[in-house]
């Protein structure tokens, strides 16, 4: 069974080094390990401030899984609350 079916909500976690934005570990909510390798894979080492367009090309590209789009929402969220919480920190 697809980790589409048995999950209703598609959950992607970055560890983030803020100082410099890259993406050190990742984590998804599917039931594969191989999916979930592939993906961190794909993401660690790319810059969360500046390289979204280059991870989704890449998602897109590679990764054909059920979940494909809804992994690429899930990583826009992140990217979204992450560049939200980064202008927050910056005036405090």
């Amino acid at each position: 069974m697809s980790a589409i079916y048995v999950h209703e909500v598609v959950g992607v976690g970055f560890l983030i080094n803020t100082k410099t934005g890259i993406i050190e570990d990742t984590m998804v909510t599917l039931i594969s390990d191989l999916c979930k390798d592939f993906l961190a894979y794909l993401t660690i080492g790319h810059n969360i401030e500046t390289d979204l367009e280059d991870i989704i090309e890449k998602i897109e590209a590679r990764f054909f899984g059920q979940s494909q789009k809804a992994i690429i929402v899930a990583i826009k969220g992140v990217h979204r609350r992450y560049m939200q919480w980064k202008e927050l920190s910056v005036k405090d």
